[in-house]
């Protein structure tokens, strides 16, 4: 992808997704945000080209801007967007490719609460539950829908590192099966080290660096391998 925002902020940035669990890592302000809405359809940049999968869904010279829902994109932001007067079950649901049969919506919103551990709250509300239920019943709406890339924007930064770890290496099992492209971004050492494959470093609007986690934060290790110790 290659995307540049002229008004407002002032972002530039071009690189590639492959597969696995890229982090897009930096400080707050430093324009993370900002991609990811931008590959959602969210925001609409200046100039530049956005292909997933081989299909162009943004490209300002030849005008083509795919809009959000026709994108096949899961993204699981910091807020989490869960519709407060709605059950687990319904949250998934809505999730759900639309033209999918009532039978199938059914089995596929409840085998994402499942995969998830929390099929026991298809039946309750938002308010009802913890933290980590909410981060989990919000990745199990977005895998619902059948996305094509899956973009987490910090949404594990409210909660403790227990609950935190748990449900990041549920996560990780599951993406190491499906094989799902994620862009994941955080300004966590630790999250990073956790969920990434490789990291694209962004800092004021510039991609700085692009690697593995190691090779770009390895001099951080020291300080990612204590904190996982302290909640052992």
């Amino acid at each position: 992808m290659r995307i540049e925002f002229k008004k407002g902020f002032p972002l530039s940035a071009e690189f590639v997704i492959a597969g696995g669990t890229t982090v897009l890592f930096g400080s707050s302000g430093a324009g993370k945000t900002t991609v990811l809405d931008a590959i959602a359809g969210i925001r609409q940049p200046a100039r530049g080209r956005i292909v997933i999968e081989q299909e162009v869904v943004f490209d300002s010279q030849q005008n083509i801007r795919i809009p959000p829902e026709r994108r096949r994109i899961g993204y699981v932001a910091q807020a989490l967007g869960l519709f407060p007067h709605m059950s687990a079950f319904d949250n998934a649901a809505f999730g759900v490719p639309p033209g999918t049969n009532r039978e199938q919506r059914k089995s596929s919103a409840n085998e994402w609460l499942r995969r998830f551990g929390v099929v026991h709250l298809a039946e309750r509300r938002p308010g009802d539950w913890s933290g980590g239920e909410r981060q989990r019943v919000a990745i199990a709406r977005a895998l619902a829908s059948a996305p094509r890339l899956l973009l987490l924007d910090e949404p594990f930064s409210a909660l403790d590192e227990q609950t935190k770890f748990g449900i990041i290496l549920d996560l990780k099992k599951w993406l190491r099966e499906a094989g799902l492209p994620v862009l994941f971004v955080t300004h966590d050492v630790a999250e990073a080290f956790a969920l990434g494959d490789r990291l694209i470093e962004i800092d004021r609007g510039k991609i700085m660096r692009e690697g593995g986690i190691t090779e770009i934060l390895g001099e951080r290790r020291d300080d990612m391998v204590r904190r996982l110790l302290a909640r052992t």
